[in-house]
């Protein structure tokens, strides 16, 4: 078509259609995204979100991508929502703003809003443009205007993150500050929180852990009390202490009953100073929920701390390291064990979704209310 030769009240005619065919079209994607999550396609795909399937699979830069899963969203909750967005009068970005400050507001409170007050958030911002719908819900909610967060880049290797923090935050980082000035002096927050963010890896990730345990049985040695019965070799004998501390559980609480193992076989290693001394303690640590920290650091750094769901061999991991939790490959319901080639790390969505596929939606219902459509 040769737009050239169309008259002005063609042209204008013509641009009316084809946007309203673009808000069918774009509706189409939306209720088929909508399809998509209910049925978790995503997850057979190894993707760890429905946002990272739309912006990965589908190709949706990550600002439309979101306003689509968020107009998905609105439709299940409020189905006349999508005459509205077909006609114009709520738009896409609209829709975002009011979910992100209904969802402020539920945060605030610590408790979700009723269905009226959602809707009630939803009819402030129709036949409004996205500025006049900020002012709208910033009039409604005044108390969220310093929850607003960004990130922006830099340069290549330099991000700006934006967050407003209360007094009472800034007068924590100042302490830390305090705290670390005898070997960092005159520290920046962004120096500040380098140093917080490697100290709670050195805390909380299993492998680190692991690896400082090992340190600490090779740097805590103790000379034996010299014994003048003993030759010289064996006054200078060397003992190792060795404790294993407890690692914090890293188990998903939506699945746990089914999942957790149920004996608690200890590593080679470990076994051999925890052998049970008999068939009764043997039995009581088989019925035990327990895993083993050794178990549990072997799998983390085999698994290189990231979910290793494949649907089948042919796709490819899902690799999230978001809410990681332990998945028995055979499930302790069925007799599954914690030895480490029974155990892999799973993220909390496909952990979910080999529960449903091996117990079924109803059974999994019952354990993960809300999690499982």
């Amino acid at each position: 078509m040769a737009l050239t030769s169309l008259s002005d009240l063609e042209l204008l005619n013509l641009i009316k259609e084809k946007s309203k065919q673009e808000r069918n079209l774009t509706l189409e994607v939306i209720n088929l995204i909508r399809e998509v999550e209910k049925r978790r396609l995503f997850l057979k795909l190894n993707f760890g979100s429905l946002f990272e399937y739309v912006t990965k699979e589908l190709g949706f830069e990550e600002s439309a991508a979101n306003r689509r899963i968020s107009a998905s969203r609105l439709i299940r909750e409020f189905p006349e929502a999508e005459e509205e967005i077909r006609d114009g009068s709520l738009t896409l970005s609209n829709i975002v703003q009011a979910q992100v400050f209904i969802r402020r507001e539920e945060k605030l409170k610590s408790k979700g809003l009723p269905r009226e007050e959602k809707k009630k958030v939803m009819d402030l911002v129709k036949n409004k443009s996205a500025r006049n719908a900020k002012i709208t819900l910033l009039q409604k909610f005044p108390e969220q205007v310093i929850l607003n967060e960004s990130t922006r880049q830099v340069t290549a290797d330099h991000i700006e993150v934006k967050v407003i923090l209360n007094e009472k935050v800034i007068s924590k980082l100042d302490k830390l500050r305090g705290l670390l000035s005898h070997k960092h002096p005159n520290m920046s927050y962004s120096e500040l929180i380098d140093e917080l963010t490697n100290m709670a890896i050195r805390k909380l990730d299993p492998v680190e852990k692991g690896s400082r345990t090992a340190s600490r049985r090779n740097a805590t040695l103790t000379v034996k009390e010299l014994d003048p019965t003993k030759n010289e070799s064996q006054r200078n004998t060397i003992k190792v202490k060795s404790s294993l501390p407890p690692l914090s559980e890293i188990e998903g609480p939506d699945v746990q009953r089914l999942r957790t193992p149920a004996s608690a076989v200890e590593s080679s290693d470990v076994q051999k100073s925890k052998t049970p001394t008999s068939a009764v303690e043997q039995s009581n640590k088989q019925s035990s929920r327990y895993i083993t920290s050794a178990v549990k650091r072997a799998v983390w750094r085999r698994d290189k701390g990231q979910c290793v769901f494949k649907e089948s061999e042919n796709h490819e991991r899902c690799g999230s390291r978001f809410q990681l939790e332990y998945h028995h490959e055979i499930p302790f319901a069925k007799g599954g064990q914690p030895l480490a080639e029974n155990i892999k790390l799973y993220c909390k969505r496909h952990n979910i979704h080999r529960a449903i596929t091996d117990f079924g939606k109803e059974i999994m219902q019952e354990f993960t209310p809300g999690s499982v459509t």
